[in-house]
C-alpha cells in the first residue's frame, strides 16, 4: 500500500513537471507569434 501511494505521489509529480514545461514553450510561442 505504501508503495503505491510513493508511486502516485511521483507520478504527480512528473506530471506537474511535464505541465509547467509546455506552459513555458506555449509561452515562449506565444511570444513569438506576438512579434
Amino acid at each position: 500500500m505504501n508503495d503505491f501511494k510513493f508511486l502516485e505521489h511521483d507520478i504527480l509529480h512528473s506530471i506537474k513537471q511535464l505541465h509547467s514545461r509546455s506552459v513555458k514553450i506555449i509561452n515562449n510561442e506565444n511570444r513569438k507569434g506576438n512579434k
